[in-house]
């Protein structure tokens, strides 16, 4: 009897409420998990640091997607939204919902375990974006404000760190990344108020290595961007993270300051809506580029950028927001080399009293999801939303 790689494709299923994690697979006599290229582990929920989530695997090809038969199934008995990617190592996948993590197998759906946590206090979102795997662990942030390290073989809580606070209404929902001996997450959400930061933790023991202010604040550097009646707020991280091992940067896109839309927020509000670029080893700020000064149409930078180098041979950045632009940033020279809208643009200059429709709208232009990148083929795909809203400053 054949045996089908589940690597080709993973979906997931909402049925009668709960949530079904769908594994699908060609009908073709292949041996699982026999080694064929890049395609087989997913350290990250963007597959690693770079988040080009580029597979070098052609099983699937137009001619016969339409084989693709379900394999297995597996309920994860939770009757809530799902957000979380996915990871994949070895034999074994790792995901995430709000209030468990699970390690299921990859050719059967067998649950290997599952690890539930006990909310203090319950949370007041259901959102998590995924795990990341370092050295034998799993790691996730929770949605109260904690850290957490999980044995990946056997689900045993190895550590756990209060690294937000939720009585502030700071949480975690973003996948972490891992590497060299940290574990990278910064707090959520800007429209809860929060002063926004990155983190590194160990590894090992969970206490916090550095952080990084979203918000500068006092004399630190950009806080003179805040003007206005209101104290300096937002920043938050709801996405993932990408990292270079050979520059030692670590990358992170900043979402909307707070309130949403306030026309009486003056400046430019850094760090919000920017692309950071630190040190991974202290936290120090190597440089930053913001998409949106001054956001009052919630563009967020909501997506991980993506790290590159082209046939060209230039060190580049992508990174898509939701404005609805997709941004390249040469990595040597910090220049744009382009802004290439991905859907509707329209009327996106500055809200007034004139009540106007904007594209791509508040809810419009890239999510948490991102941009990817082709090797071979040197081109960045994305995917973008357009979700047209209505502003003016009037009432």
């Amino acid at each position: 009897m054949p045996r089908y790689s589940p690597r080709f494709v993973s979906a997931l299923r909402i049925h009668r409420g709960f949530i079904l994690l769908v594994i699908f697979a060609l009908l073709i006599g292949v041996t699982a998990f026999q080694s064929s290229g890049s395609g087989e582990q997913w350290i990250t929920v963007n597959k690693d640091y770079s988040s080009q989530r580029y597979v070098d695997l052609d099983q699937i090809t137009p001619t016969n997607v339409g084989e693709l038969k379900e394999v297995c199934e597996i309920n994860l008995n939770v009757p809530a939204g799902f957000n979380s990617g996915m990871l994949m190592v070895g034999r074994t996948i790792y995901v995430n919902t709000l209030s468990s993590t699970y390690a299921i197998d990859a050719a059967t759906c067998d649950l290997r375990w599952r690890y539930d946590i006990k909310f203090r206090p319950y949370p007041w979102h259901n959102t998590n974006h995924g795990p990341a795997y370092l050295d034998g662990m799993i790691f996730r942030g929770t949605a109260d404000g904690t850290v957490m390290a999980l044995d990946a073989e056997t689900g045993r809580l190895v550590w756990q760190t209060q690294g937000a606070n939720p009585t502030r209404k700071e949480s975690f929902s973003a996948a972490p990344i891992a590497w060299d001996g940290k574990v990278f997450i910064g707090i959520a959400f800007s429209e809860a108020n929060i002063v926004g930061r990155l983190m590194a933790f160990d590894a090992k023991t969970g206490k916090e290595l550095w952080r990084f202010n979203t918000i500068p604040i006092g004399i630190e550097p950009g806080a003179d961007t805040w003007r206005g009646p209101m104290p300096p707020a937002g920043g938050g991280m709801w996405t993932s993270y990408s990292l270079d091992p050979a520059t030692h940067e670590l990358f992170g896109s900043v979402a909307n300051p707070y309130p949403d839309y306030d026309a009486a927020r003056l400046g430019d509000n850094l760090y919000t809506n920017c692309v950071i670029s630190l040190n991974q080893d202290t936290g120090a700020l190597n440089w930053y580029h913001q998409a949106v000064a001054g956001d009052q149409h919630d563009w967020d930078l909501g997506a991980p950028p993506t790290l590159y180098h082209t046939l060209g041979g230039k060190n580049m950045l992508a990174v898509a927001g939701k404005d609805g632009y997709v941004l390249g940033i040469d990595r040597t020279t910090k220049q744009v080399v382009f802004k290439t809208a991905g859907t509707t643009i329209a009327n996106a200059g500055p809200v007034d009293e004139t009540l106007q429709l904007v594209s791509p709208g508040n809810w419009g232009g890239a999510q948490w999801n991102g941009t990817a990148y082709h090797p071979g083929m040197n081109i960045v795909y994305t995917g973008m939303g357009d979700w047209p809203t209505y502003f003016s400053t009037k009432d």
